[in-house]
């Protein structure tokens, strides 16, 4: 038979005076995320570099110098020197419109063109009525542009 081992009694109190604790509203705080949880801003990024050290040289603003100060202290002059918006440009809504038809268009002219590939090569279209419409459509077209141009020079006197 196995023999059955007896637990020795634990003094919780000195467990509990091994862990970190720190003190939050008259509320012993034992873990440490609680601890970061109910900390206060200050004290989750407290460091023991005295920053107002007169013996500490000034802080200056370049990362790949090793300095007395930790990497995320900011300085009292730190955004001094902030320009916000130095190059933008405002762009008028319906000019942007207009400049991107050109590449609207081309990315168009591509896709048609692999669709018509793609049908070309699976023979959901064939080759002559892809020539007909194609004719058709640049005449009709061109008596459009044609027609239009025409208007055009109708309303101008001719001397």
């Amino acid at each position: 038979m196995v023999e059955k081992k007896r637990l020795t009694p634990v003094n919780f109190e000195d467990l509990l005076n091994k862990l970190p604790c720190f003190m939050y509203k008259d509320m012993m705080i034992r873990d440490r995320r609680a601890r970061f949880m109910y900390a206060t801003p200050s004290q989750q990024f407290q460091s023991t570099i005295n920053h107002h050290n007169p013996n500490n040289p000034p802080w200056r603003k370049l990362l790949w110098v090793k300095q007395d100060y930790p990497d995320n202290y900011v300085d009292s002059t730190f955004l001094d020197e902030l320009q916000r918006n130095v190059n933008m440009r405002t762009y008028d809504y319906w000019t942007m419109v207009h400049a991107s038809g050109g590449i609207t268009q081309h990315i168009s002219s591509v896709v048609i063109f692999i669709a018509i590939f793609i049908d070309l090569q699976t023979h959901t279209l064939s080759a002559n009525h892809l020539i007909w419409t194609g004719s058709l459509l640049t005449g009709a077209g061109y008596l459009f542009l044609d027609l239009m141009m025409l208007r055009k020079t109708e309303n101008y006197d001719v001397k």
